[in-house]
């Protein structure tokens, strides 16, 4: 099955803060019709630890192996993987090359997991990615009349 993961967030700083994430599951229904599960959450995080979780939790909607393209405004995710970050990670026990422990480790890892699953690919824009964005900002201004 063929699905698409659409992911944005809010979160502008790279320090630690809260914000809002979305993503926005595409795929074809039982009956052949296409199917959207949308959703938006809020979060303290850094924009990283966001991107991470919004393609944890997307990944972990899917109940059996998929080919899945990640579509998000971030460049986080596809560059780790691409550039071999994330096998060099495993390769040298979930540490970085300073010998540090990396950020995120426990997302990385249910990620990486999840990698093996499925054939992920990564697209940097798409068509629901403007309208995501619309609602993840609504949302942020939601919370913030709330005083959050």
């Amino acid at each position: 099955m063929k699905v698409e993961i659409y992911i944005e967030h809010t979160f502008k700083s790279p320090r630690r803060s809260k914000g809002i994430y979305g993503y926005i599951l595409v795929y074809k229904a039982p009956d052949g019709k296409e199917a959207t599960k949308t959703v938006i959450k809020e979060l303290s995080a850094t924009p990283h630890e966001a991107d991470l979780t919004a393609a944890v939790e997307a990944l972990g909607k899917l109940n059996r192996t998929c080919e899945v393209e990640i579509i998000a405004g971030s460049r986080y995710l596809r560059e780790t993987v691409e550039a071999g970050w994330l096998d060099r990670w495993i390769g040298n026990g979930w540490k970085n090359a300073k010998g540090d422990p990396i950020s995120n480790l426990e997302l990385w890892q249910q990620y990486a997991e999840m990698m093996r699953q499925h054939q992920i690919s990564y697209v940097p824009s798409g068509s629901f990615q403007r309208w995501l964005r619309a609602e993840v900002e609504k949302k942020k201004a939601e919370m913030k009349e709330r005083g959050k």
